[in-house]
């Protein structure tokens, strides 16, 4: 919460993060694993520029003495923008950002709480320096979970842009009704930027998405495909073998590292 000091505004943005993190970490996650659709979707869903100050004022949680965990939707579009071009993506993110300021009327600040009814505004700049070290530390930082490795090592859980390209060729299958099958992922990227470009197609869209994802055709029949189970066989799919080497397997995954008990 703000507080008014003479006519200074007093407004610790590191106590602001400690209710936020979470959810911002959750963002770069979305980014990394969607690609700009990702960030299609959010601005799509948060946008409101009848209400610019909607998108700015920070939300006040149950009994009105923090925070809540929700960002502020502008800062949010912002750190989302900034972690794709962090991945290496320059235009789409930009391009984003620029239609997202323009709805909103280019915001520079962010509105505290003072109380239950009056905010006041806090420069963006701050919230958006202090977040974007936030994301480089989360990017670049080795966890030991990861055996040492940073979340940028992990390989398949970023949306590289051979993936974005494909996904948008596949969006425009999407909307043309055209078959095709592919990573769940790309699909679901390929889903979003279909709906932004027609938003009255989505029965079309969700028909395409279920055809791509799980091999089902136009007449129901299944579309044969080494990367999915044929729905024919049901449960006896799975053989007792199958349950011992997952059970061996998740044992030699899950033992320490040479010398340590």
């Amino acid at each position: 919460m703000a507080r008014i000091q003479g006519r200074s505004v007093i407004f610790k943005v590191e106590s602001a993060f400690a209710s936020w993190t979470e959810e911002i970490f959750g963002d770069a996650i979305c980014m990394m694993l969607l690609g700009p659709a990702a960030l299609h979707g959010m601005v799509n869903m948060f946008q409101d520029p009848q209400r610019p100050l909607s998108v700015t004022a920070m939300s006040v949680a149950p009994g009105g003495r923090r925070l809540a965990e929700h960002p502020p939707r502008h800062l949010r579009v912002v750190l989302a923008a900034w972690f794709l071009e962090r991945m290496g993506y320059l235009i789409e993110p930009e391009q984003i950002r620029r239609d997202w300021d323009r709805m909103h009327g280019d915001p520079t600040s962010l509105h505290a709480p003072i109380d239950a009814e009056s905010y006041v505004a806090v420069p963006l700049v701050r919230f958006r320096v202090y977040g974007q070290q936030l994301l480089e530390r989360f990017y670049t930082s080795t966890y030991q979970s990861l055996a040492g490795y940073p979340l940028s090592a992990i390989n398949g859980l970023e949306m590289s842009p051979g993936l974005w390209a494909r996904a948008k060729v596949e969006s425009a299958k999407l909307l043309d009704g055209v078959p095709f099958r592919d990573d769940p992922r790309v699909v679901i990227a390929a889903a979003i930027e279909a709906a932004i470009q027609r938003p009255g197609a989505h029965a079309r869209i969700a028909k395409g998405v279920r055809r791509a994802v799980v091999g089902i055709g136009l007449d129901s029949t299944p579309i044969e495909d080494v990367h999915y189970a044929s729905l024919r066989h049901g449960p006896s799919l799975l053989q007792p073998a199958d349950f011992r080497d997952a059970v061996i397997l998740g044992a030699l995954l899950r033992r320490g590292r040479p010398g340590r008990r």
